[in-house]
């Protein structure tokens, strides 16, 4: 017979386990509430829509990764450079490397633009008003802030170059304010004729280009679209965080039947599904069972509160 239920698993220490003082089994599951197959059904639907709607802003942390990642990058060098590093720097190809985590970056942009274009569809509608949003949001940005428009088309640029930047270039000098200091610098650049001559490239953003410096800096735009893709994902999951209330208050409620404590980290709320009886219920690998998401029913909840 298949049984339902609500419960928790309870994962033993590492710490314990490495010392061997707890030879209990890895998890130990209990299962003390009962549930309807609907209720089951219900809890299984509103736990994926939690999930549904954080899917979002978990993608937009993968951007704001990238953009770290390549700043790192830089910074690593730079401080290679500083101290003389010769092991680090030749390690990997500076220009190549940093080449890389570009390519990453600009790719993880686009990425994030065609997941919101077609998830939103999906979830909400083609002709719903957050496809619309998107999409007047996106047309904003891109009229108006012209590092939007370069790297939106130096992604689809980079799909037939590769290699974007030109150039890498370690140099130091004089504190004009502080003689006594010396500053450090590494300039990465792309040459801004190869663009302008290059039918890949868009023509008509290459008189904006032509009044760019010769040697551009991809990574103040980078940044700067960085900035613009922020102001997107907020006004978009203002709207989006509230249509996962009702799921996440459901998630909620049920957990107060059961008897945890929310903050010890070794505990897991979860829903389960078996066809052994309760005293024959012990190993984890008996059982189906799903993860409650707690932590972001709990952030549902406080955004929309705070928000009305």
């Amino acid at each position: 017979m298949i049984r339902y239920g609500l419960g928790t698993i309870t994962y033993r220490s590492k710490d314990k386990e490495k010392n061997g003082t707890d030879q209990s089994p890895a998890a130990s599951i209990n299962i003390p509430i009962t549930l309807s197959k609907d209720e089951y059904n219900s809890l299984f639907k509103s736990t994926k829509n939690v999930r549904k709607v954080f899917g979002y802003s978990y993608l937009f942390s993968t951007v704001q990764w990238n953009c770290e990642d390549l700043i790192n990058t830089i910074n690593a060098y730079l401080n290679a450079f500083i101290k003389k590093d010769a092991m680090f720097l030749t390690a990997r190809d500076v220009s190549l490397n940093i080449n890389k985590d570009i390519l990453n970056t600009l790719t993880s942009f686009r990425f994030y633009l065609d997941y919101m274009d077609k998830n939103l569809k999906d979830d909400f509608g083609k002709s719903s008003g957050l496809v619309k949003k998107f999409n007047d949001l996106c047309s904003i940005e891109y009229d108006n802030n012209f590092s939007y428009r370069f790297i939106y088309h130096l992604r689809n640029y980079a799909q037939h170059k590769g290699i974007l930047v030109n150039s890498v270039n370690f140099s130091k000098f004089i504190d004009k304010e502080n003689p006594l200091k010396i500053n450090h610098n590494l300039r990465i650049s792309i040459n801004r004729n190869n663009l302008i001559e290059d039918k890949n490239f868009k023509k008509e953003l290459k008189p904006e280009i032509a009044k760019l410096p010769e040697n551009i800096d991809p990574v103040e735009h980078i940044f700067n679209w960085l900035n613009s893709l922020e102001r997107i994902h907020q006004q978009i999951t203002n709207e989006i965080i509230p249509t996962g209330f009702e799921s996440a208050k459901a998630i909620i409620d049920r957990l107060e039947e059961l008897n945890f404590d929310p903050n010890d980290k070794m505990v897991a709320p979860m829903i389960f599904i078996t066809n052994r009886s309760d005293e024959n219920v012990k190993a984890i690998d008996k059982i189906n069972q799903i993860s409650l998401p707690i932590t972001e029913a709990k952030k549902i909840i406080e955004h929309t509160q705070n928000n009305a």
